[in-house]
């Protein structure tokens, strides 16, 4: 792998697919995604179905998508480059932090929760 897993050992890449799935999983289920998507196209295929329109709720998701594939990259190359293999609550924390900021500058009036 050009990012130094194979260098450091399997326990690294393994340790990294288990984060990147924790993630996942946390992100879909505070999005309420009902079905278990194991992919990101997937995901991105029923996001773009489900939750169409300029709502709250569909702005959410759209923008918690993109974080979480912003976050789980640079965690990936982290994890890589540096060594570093961050906690999936640090990680979520990110992806709601950044969602509900974007999404309170768009709506200052409006009580977002998700």
């Amino acid at each position: 792998m050009a990012c130094g897993l194979k260098k450091t050992g399997r326990g690294v890449a393994l340790q990294w697919h288990v984060v990147k799935g924790e993630v996942w999983r946390k992100v879909t289920t505070w999005l309420g995604i009902p079905r278990e998507m194991r992919t990101m196209h997937s995901s991105l295929k029923w996001i773009k179905k489900e939750r169409q329109g300029s709502g709250i709720r569909a702005k959410a998701a759209r923008i918690a998508f993109c974080f979480s594939i912003y976050w789980i990259w640079r965690t990936r190359n982290a994890t890589c480059f540096d060594g570093l293999l961050p906690k999936e609550d640090d990680i979520f924390a990110r992806i709601q932090y950044i969602t509900y900021k974007i999404l309170y500058s768009l709506y200052p009036y409006e009580n977002v929760i998700l």
